[in-house]
């Protein structure tokens, strides 16, 4: 809880399926949109231990076009609409 938000929630049937990496992308990215919903202009800081969601958080996604790429492309186009920064 930060600031009387909070999120919390159960994988979907198709979520559940998906691997770690792409469920801690998946994550990162409700976190982010429930935190900072009403913001723009703004700079988020994401902690987690997955070196591979990290790497492509931080390289704005990743060289193959695959369902991670996919995910933190998604992250970012929608951080960069806001003008937040991860």
């Amino acid at each position: 809880m930060c600031k009387r938000i909070e999120t919390r929630g159960s994988w979907s049937l198709h979520e559940s399926s998906l691997h770690i990496n792409c469920l801690e992308l998946l994550a990162a990215t409700y976190a982010i949109k429930a935190f900072t919903k009403s913001l723009n202009n703004a700079h988020g800081l994401i902690q987690m231990d997955n070196t591979s969601a990290i790497a492509y958080l931080n390289k704005m996604g990743g060289a193959k076009q695959g369902v991670l790429d996919k995910h933190a492309r998604t992250l970012w186009e929608w951080c960069l609409s806001k003008k937040i920064t991860l």
